[in-house]
């Protein structure tokens, strides 16, 4: 990737914007271009593995550690390595990289450049020189890679362009490390219809007052779980446990994985962990909204649900998932439009059923009153025909 120096290229330019306006807006356009373009290439062009690394050390401590870098182009590339610190930034858990002047970024050495050739794999190593006397607990940072060089960054002062992949580091400084947090809400919500509002400039406040934070009444799956965590101890926590969905009959229909992608939450904050009770639905089979009135039907029939729902969400957290949170809420599915088509089924089959009965009745009156028609008259005995009449 070519690294973009704004302040060079004005410097060589020397058409003037009031007679050559149209090449500079040409240019401004490809430059634009280039800036949404170039993490894309930039992806496909370097590779680091892992992306994760999570480790343990004591203050004084040197860890080491191993990570890949793949250069996936045709031609030789110039690699530039930094390190940041980074915290939580809202509760989705994107982080937020902060300058490496101290904390973990600066205890982390490894080479500042790098040359790979066209299409070359290189193992590299770096190191975690931790202090000694150093508060236990968390901290976090990430190694980058990029094509821009920092160091000319900063001494030029110059705007560049430039994309980088990096490694996130999760080190856990042991010793007597505050533990504690819990599940502040859950509840269930449509995602979808959030989406739309968000899409549409809500704000946080705009959705509270329309209630849309909160749903209990759903006509078909998915159901969409939110539950937020806070983090009020001194290293990340790592929530694991279920959600169980039970029905009206006390009965299990189904049991969640309350933290699938393994998200963690760092400390002196909140993490929203969102999720879905879909019965398992394949990412091809479901229909993008709005439904027709058959589609849902189909939907409703294939993905059934139907009553009031308690889901119960119990989780462990904490060194050795020693510390407990639990909570539950409720929630009622009514699949309207699967059961207006089966009462209207039902309906007709009643009607059907009592036509049906009329007929075989009116049928059978029928045939008594043909028979009675056809009966014979009753013979006398032979002893009655052969008594003498007495004067």
């Amino acid at each position: 990737m070519i690294n973009i120096n704004l302040k060079t290229i004005l410097k060589t330019t020397s058409l003037s914007f009031t007679k050559y306006g149209y090449l500079r807006i040409v240019v401004s356009f490809f430059f634009c271009v280039g800036i949404f373009c170039l993490p894309c290439f930039f992806a496909q062009a370097l590779t680091i593995s892992p992306a994760r690394v999570e480790v343990n050390g004591d203050p004084g401590q040197t860890l080491t550690g191993e990570y890949t870098l793949i250069n996936q182009e045709k031609v030789a590339k110039t690699f530039y390595s930094s390190s940041e610190n980074f915290e939580a930034q809202g509760e989705t858990g994107t982080p937020y990289f902060v300058a490496g002047d101290e904390g973990l970024a600066s205890w982390i050495d490894l080479p500042s450049e790098i040359v790979l050739g066209p299409n070359e794999i290189k193992k590299l190593t770096y190191s975690i020189n931790i202090p000694t006397g150093i508060d236990p607990g968390g901290y976090f940072a990430a190694i980058f890679w990029g094509t821009s060089n920092p160091q000319e960054s900063e001494e030029g002062g110059d705007v560049s362009v430039g994309a980088k992949l990096g490694i996130v580091i999760l080190l856990r400084v042991s010793g007597d490390i505050k533990e504690e947090g819990g599940i502040l809400d859950f509840k269930t919500l449509d995602e979808q219809k959030l989406k739309e509002l968000k899409e549409g400039g809500a704000d946080e406040q705009k959705i509270k007052e329309l209630g849309a934070d909160e749903q209990r009444l759903f006509t078909m799956l998915p159901v969409d779980f939110s539950y937020r965590f806070q983090n009020n101890g001194g290293d990340r926590i790592k929530p694991k446990g279920t959600i169980t969905i039970k029905n009206i009959l006390g009965m299990t229909s189904d049991v969640l994985d309350a933290n699938s992608n393994g998200g963690n939450v760092l400390p002196s904050s909140v993490r929203k962990f969102n999720l879905s009770w879909d019965k398992a639905i394949e990412s091809d089979e479901k229909t993008e909204s709005p439904f027709s009135f058959i589609d849902a039907v189909k939907y409703q029939a294939s993905h059934f649900a139907f009553g009031m729902y308690t889901a119960h969400i119990d989780l462990t957290y904490g060194d050795g998932d020693g510390l407990k949170s639990s909570a539950q809420t409720r929630f009622f599915v009514f699949p309207y439009q699967l059961l207006i088509v089966i009462f209207f089924g039902l309906l007709v089959l009643v009607l059907l059923l009592k036509s049906y009965n009329k007929m075989i009745i009116k049928k059978a009156q029928k045939n008594n009153n043909i028979s009675s028609s056809k009966k014979p008259l009753e013979k006398k005995s032979d002893s009655e025909l052969e008594q003498p009449k007495i004067d």
